[in-house]
């Protein structure tokens, strides 16, 4: 069940603006209709995110014509329909909006740090901000905004990241035509999640599958080390260098040789030691 709905007329890209999206920025009276049926069909809130406006600011004639259709919230993208996601968004025009309706605002454009988000929240005076492509390859910036810090995790777990990415990616959309299930959607996301390791993006851009994906990042996460350690039984005597004084050493030597000296006789099994038994043992460390 949704919680609400929400009339989408800021997306900028010609394939969809010709029908929708920011379309309905040429013709606002049209988009006000919209809202006041979508109120009249549901019990739900109904919002409307917008732009500037399709290739001029008229941001607060439109933001006041769907506050007064029924519109309950609406979120501002700091440019225009035809500058699409060229300059800087206008962080002004925001704020003029924020300012000329009675509905909670939320700000939208060239937020890419937690800092960022909380600064221009404060200074536009908006309800909210909505990030986008600042959350490409940083997920944790919604982490930041939550705890109130701004820690970038370590390489290695950001390479993880972007390797589950590609796994579920892979996943979900499943094997194209070709059969392959492929990740070539994702070449220009993968080199976000690691800007400080430029080497790296030329193996990103041209990676196929999962399994191009995990080689491409391995620099990034290398393997845990493992370590090994040397378990002595008895019978092999003391290990060396264990920080006992040398008569110590002798002493448990001397007495090791009175246990053997006093030992039944040794069966077929004990003849032949196994591995483990009365030999070293090699034991991964933990």
């Amino acid at each position: 069940t949704p919680a609400a709905l929400d009339l989408n007329m800021g997306c900028p890209v010609p394939k969809v603006r010709g029908r929708g999206g920011a379309c309905l920025l040429q013709t606002p009276e049209v988009a006000y209709r919209l809202v006041t049926a979508m109120r009249g069909a549901t019990q739900l809130d109904v919002s409307a995110k917008i732009r500037l406006g399709w290739d001029e600011d008229r941001s607060v004639e439109i933001a006041q014509g769907l506050a007064a259709a029924g519109a309950s919230l609406m979120t501002v993208h700091g440019r225009t329909s035809a500058q699409r996601y060229a300059g800087e968004a206008d962080w002004d025009a925001i704020a003029r909006v924020a300012a000329a309706v009675p509905i909670p605002v939320v700000g939208s454009g060239d937020i890419l740090t937690a800092a960022q988000a909380r600064a221009r929240q404060r200074a536009a005076g908006v309800a909210a901000v909505m990030i986008g492509r600042g959350a490409v390859g940083n997920p944790w910036i919604f982490r930041a905004l939550a705890t109130g810090g701004d820690a970038f995790p370590p390489a290695a777990e950001r390479a993880r990241t972007a390797l589950r990415h590609a796994e579920l990616h892979a996943a979900f959309y499943g094997p194209d035509r070709r059969g392959v299930a492929s990740v070539r959607p994702l070449r220009k996301v993968l080199p976000r999640y690691l800007p400080d390791y430029p080497d790296l993006r030329d193996a990103l851009v041209q990676v196929e599958t999962v399994a191009d994906v995990a080689a491409a990042l391995a620099p990034a996460a290398p393997a845990p080390t493992i370590t090994w350690v040397m378990v002595l039984t008895s019978d092999m005597g003391v290990a060396a260098g264990d920080g006992r004084h040398a008569a110590e050493d002798e002493e448990d030597e001397r007495r090791l040789a009175g246990d053997h000296a006093h030992r039944p006789p040794a069966g077929p099994r004990a003849q032949h030691p196994r591995r483990g038994e009365d030999e070293g043992e090699l034991v991964e460390g933990r």
